[in-house]
C-alpha cells in the first residue's frame, strides 16, 4: 500500500466520524485538509528574471549537472498556446519560470531532481495532470461525494515541483495570493508552507543552493543531491509561512 493510499484511508475514517457533526464539523475538516494562508512574509523585491539568473549562476558553480537535466525554456507564444489549450491564465511569475526552463527533460539518464526529492514538472505535463484528474472522477454518487470531501480541494492544484507521491510545490488558480495560492504541501503530516509569490519559492531554492542547504552528495560523481533539513527549514521560513 502506497503512502498516499494510507493517508486517504485515515482521511476516509476521519470523514465518517466528522460527518456526524454536520456542516460545522465538515467545514472544520475541510479547513484542516486545506487551510487558508497565515500572515506571510513580504514578496521578494527582486524580479523573477533576476532571481532565476542568480539561481542559474549558483547551479553552474555548485551543481552544473542539474541544468543539463532541464529542457530549454518555452517561448512566449508556446506558453500562450498552452494557456489557450488548457483554458487557464497563468501568473506572470510562473510564465517567466517556464520561459527560463521547461522542467525536466524526458527520459534523461541523469538525475532528474531539481532540488532534493523534487522534480521540475514540464508545463504541458503539469496542465495535463489536472485534466486527467477531472476525467478520472468516480462514477457512483457515494464515491464522488467521498472523493469530493476528502481530496476535491486538490482538483485545481497545479504541481510545479513534485516528488511523485502527491507532495510538492503547488499553485491553485482558484485562490487569491492572500488566501494562499502558492504553497508547499506534504500529505502525511498535513503540512503546508505558504508563499506570497512564486518569486519567494524560487528565491528560497536559490538561497538553499547558495548556503549549501542543498548540495551534491560527496563521492557521488556530482549526480546525487543531499539536503541539510535544519538549514533548509530556516531558509524556507524566511520566504514563506507554515500553517498555524
Amino acid at each position: 500500500m502506497s503512502r498516499a493510499q494510507k493517508v486517504y484511508i485515515v482521511l476516509a475514517i476521519s470523514f465518517v466520524v466528522l460527518a456526524g457533526f454536520g456542516y460545522f464539523g465538515m467545514a472544520k475538516f475541510r479547513e484542516f485538509l486545506y487551510p487558508p494562508a497565515p500572515p506571510m512574509p513580504a514578496v521578494v523585491s527582486a524580479t523573477m528574471p533576476d532571481i532565476l539568473a542568480q539561481l542559474e549562476t549558483t547551479l553552474k558553480a555548485k551543481a552544473p549537472h542539474i541544468l543539463e537535466t532541464l529542457q530549454p525554456g518555452l517561448s512566449t507564444d508556446e506558453v500562450a498556446k498552452l494557456e489557450t489549450k488548457f483554458n487557464i491564465k497563468l501568473p506572470d511569475d510562473i510564465k517567466q519560470l517556464y520561459q527560463w526552463r521547461n522542467g525536466a527533460r524526458p527520459n534523461t539518464n541523469t538525475l532528474e531532481e531539481f532540488f532534493p526529492l523534487y522534480q521540475f514538472v514540464p508545463l504541458q505535463e503539469m496542465l495535463e495532470e489536472r485534466e486527467i484528474i477531472d476525467k478520472q472522477q468516480p462514477t457512483s454518487f457515494v464515491q464522488r461525494a467521498a472523493t469530493k470531501a476528502l481530496i476535491g480541494h486538490r482538483d485545481s492544484w497545479l504541481c510545479l515541483f513534485a516528488d511523485g507521491a502527491g507532495n510538492g510545490y503547488f499553485y491553485d488558480p482558484k485562490r487569491t495570493v492572500e488566501q494562499g495560492s502558492y504553497f508547499y504541501h506534504y500529505m502525511e503530516d498535513a503540512d503546508f508552507l505558504f508563499f506570497p509569490s512564486m518569486k519567494n519559492v524560487m528565491a528560497g531554492v536559490a538561497r538553499c543552493y547558495e548556503k549549501e542547504a542543498f548540495k551534491v552528495k560527496p563521492g557521488t560523481n556530482s549526480v546525487e543531491l543531499d539536503e541539510n533539513y535544519e538549514a533548509a527549514e530556516k531558509i524556507w521560513t524566511e520566504f514563506g509561512a507554515r500553517r498555524q
